[in-house]
C-alpha cells in the first residue's frame, strides 16, 4: 500500500505524488471503495483516482537515487530483446512501457536508437512506430530519472547518451 506523500509511477502518466486516500463518496463516485488520488507532476492540475484494490497493479515507487543512478550504470550491459517482426515488435515495446520496469524502456531505447543508426546508414528514416515508442519510453524514463537524481528532465540525455551508445556499439 502508498501512503499519502509518496511518489509513485503510473503508465501514461509518470511520477505522480499520492495527495491523499478518499473514500469513493468523498470523491463523488457512488461506491464506498477507497481511492488513491494521484497529482502527475508533469500536470499538476490533473487529478487521478485509483481504486486502492488495483494501486499495487497499477503503480509502483518511484526510483531511489540509488536505483537511478545503478541503472545508468549497468545501461550499456543491459541487452535488448525485441522481435523482428514489425507488428510483433510494436506489441512487445508497448507491453514493456506498461509494465513500468525501467530497464525495459532502457532497452526500448537502445533497440531504436540502433535500428535507427541501421536505417541511417542505408539512407532511410526512422519509422514512424519506432519514433512514437522511443519518444513515450525516453520521457517516461527520463522523467522518472530526474526526479529520482534531483535535476532537470533535460539533464538526463546528456547524462545517459555516453552509456547508450557504449551498449548499443
Amino acid at each position: 500500500m502508498f501512503e499519502v506523500n509518496n511518489y509513485v509511477v503510473k503508465y501514461n502518466s509518470g511520477v505522480c505524488k499520492v495527495e491523499d486516500v478518499l473514500n469513493g463518496e468523498k470523491a463523488d463516485f457512488k461506491d464506498h471503495k477507497l481511492y488513491y488520488l494521484l497529482v502527475p507532476l508533469a500536470e499538476k492540475s490533473a487529478r487521478i483516482y485509483i481504486p486502492l484494490e488495483r494501486g499495487e497493479k497499477v503503480l509502483r515507487r518511484v526510483l531511489t537515487y540509488e536505483e537511478a543512478t545503478e541503472l545508468i550504470t549497468r545501461i550499456p550491459s543491459i541487452d535488448m530483446e525485441f522481435s523482428q517482426n514489425d507488428k510483433m515488435r510494436e506489441q512487445e515495446y508497448k507491453e514493456a512501457l506498461q509494465s513500468l520496469d525501467c530497464e525495459r524502456m532502457v532497452q526500448i531505447i537502445k533497440d531504436i536508437y540502433g535500428r535507427k543508426k541501421r536505417r541511417e546508414i542505408h539512407g532511410k528514416k526512422t519509422t514512424a512506430i519506432d519514433e512514437k515508442y522511443f519518444r513515450q519510453a525516453e520521457h517516461a524514463l527520463y522523467m522518472e530519472l530526474a526526479f529520482s537524481l534531483g535535476c532537470q528532465e533535460e539533464e538526463i540525455p546528456r547524462m545517459i547518451a555516453e552509456k547508450i551508445e557504449k551498449g548499443v556499439g
